[in-house]
């Protein structure tokens, strides 16, 4: 097997997703949300379905987190072995008609 540096590792300051990067993605999606469903409360055709995408995009980073944080677990229990990382990641975007 190849080696590779474990995420469980890797300097906060060097990781590719840490809380700060998280909660800062989180906090933006989140106004843009709320950006978009105001749009959308004052007439805007596309407002709410934005929002809707912003907040499926929030939960899409919310899974990343989730993954990343379980593959870290699994890197410091080795002896528990690597587990399947299984994900559901279907965003479905559509231009307007």
């Amino acid at each position: 097997m190849a080696r590779y540096t474990k995420l469980s590792v890797i300097p906060t300051s060097k990781h590719p997703f840490n809380m700060d990067r998280y909660e800062h993605l989180i906090a933006e999606l989140k106004e843009a949300a709320g950006g978009f469903a105001e749009l959308g409360y004052a007439g805007h055709p596309y407002g709410r379905e934005l929002a809707d995408l912003a907040n499926e995009a929030s939960r899409a980073v919310g899974v990343l987190w989730g993954a990343m944080r379980a593959v870290e677990e699994s890197e410091k229990e080795p002896h528990k072995g690597l587990r399947p990382l299984i994900v559901d990641t279907a965003l479905r975007f559509s231009a307007p008609p």
